[in-house]
């Protein structure tokens, strides 16, 4: 919850909509937000994303690769120190589609990052051929092939 309501402050006069997801572990009601964020418990990513220009989440893979499929830069707040969600803010940061923030960063080192993300520059270019490159690959095909020529039982 601490995590969320720094993205909050973090968010609060950002000149763009912006729209935060809590998942099921929080409850938008015991968050303060500013005048121009919507808070909500669940949005499905599509209705979203298409017009997105910044994600912010914590490194893990679906909202992660359904960001970079519509070629959107992200912010990674890792939540878990166990999972590879470090890792893949890290390779994301690395390949200037992202960067990677502590869970506990200050709202003012969120919104640095924000205000970087946000602004034109080579990181908008990143996510766009990360993007390009998850669009040109059929994973259900590979994923088919793959399972067909698994050895059989």
């Amino acid at each position: 919850q601490q995590t969320l309501q720094h993205v909050l402050d973090a968010l609060r006069g950002v000149p763009a909509r912006t729209v935060v997801t809590t998942g099921t572990s929080v409850d938008p009601a015991t968050l303060t937000a500013g005048p121009d964020t919507e808070v909500h418990g669940h949005l499905d990513h599509e209705t979203i994303l298409p017009d997105a220009t910044l994600v912010i989440g914590h490194g893990g893979h679906d909202t992660t690769m359904r960001a970079l499929a519509h070629g959107v830069p992200l912010i990674v707040l890792p939540m878990h120190p166990l999972l590879d969600q470090k890792m893949i803010g890290r390779t994301l940061e690395h390949r200037g589609a992202a960067r990677c923030l502590p869970k506990k960063a200050a709202p003012h080192r969120i919104r640095t990052a924000v205000d970087t993300l946000l602004a034109d520059g080579p990181h908008r270019a990143a996510a766009a051929d990360l993007g390009a490159r998850i669009r040109s690959h059929d994973g259900s095909m590979a994923a088919a092939d793959l399972i067909d020529h698994l050895p059989h039982r």
